[in-house]
């Protein structure tokens, strides 16, 4: 049970991490191609 629960817990937290990457992302690209 455990091994299962940490990976639910990691892969929650890559989709998390991933989607603040997509949100993110594009505004860091603007602010780069600005400068």
């Amino acid at each position: 049970m455990y091994p299962s629960r940490a990976v639910v817990g990691e892969f929650v937290g890559i989709d998390r991490v991933r989607k603040f990457l997509q949100m993110g992302y594009p505004r860091a690209r603007r602010h780069a191609n600005h400068k």
